[in-house]
């Protein structure tokens, strides 16, 4: 299971996230590959900004950083989003939504994850 104890984020590329999530809204957690539920979460917090300016704050927090070192995160953080979205989509200077999340329920039994995931948030309907 990924590191989703406590308040954590998600980063994505563009400004979708942080337009159109609320502070205290629901979203649900969901494997990007086998279309699983991994739990819900309430958003906690929304930043915008470019990669370069929110990396130094905000990686550290990232699920898949938080085990890093502060300096280490912020150099895998950007990697991982250039080599994620491809070095033509996504630069140093591309708009990124920070989305804080605190876990509200985590499925049990057969239901649970096991594997690390890769996340996709999607809104409560």
């Amino acid at each position: 299971m990924l590191n989703m104890h406590g308040e954590f984020n998600t980063i994505r590329l563009g400004g979708f996230f942080g337009k159109n999530l609320t502070v205290g809204a629901g979203v649900l957690l969901v494997d990007a590959k086998s279309h699983t539920l991994i739990g819900t979460a309430m958003v906690t917090g929304l930043h915008l900004g470019k990669l370069r300016d929110i990396a130094p704050e905000h990686a550290r927090h990232n699920h898949n950083r938080k085990d890093d070192s502060p300096d280490v995160a912020v150099q895998n953080l950007i990697a991982a989003m250039i080599k994620r979205y491809g070095p033509h989509k996504c630069k140093e200077t591309s708009l990124v939504s920070v989305v804080y999340l605190r876990m509200s329920h985590v499925p049990t039994g057969e239901d649970r994850q096991e594997e690390a995931p890769e996340l996709r948030c999607d809104l409560h309907p």
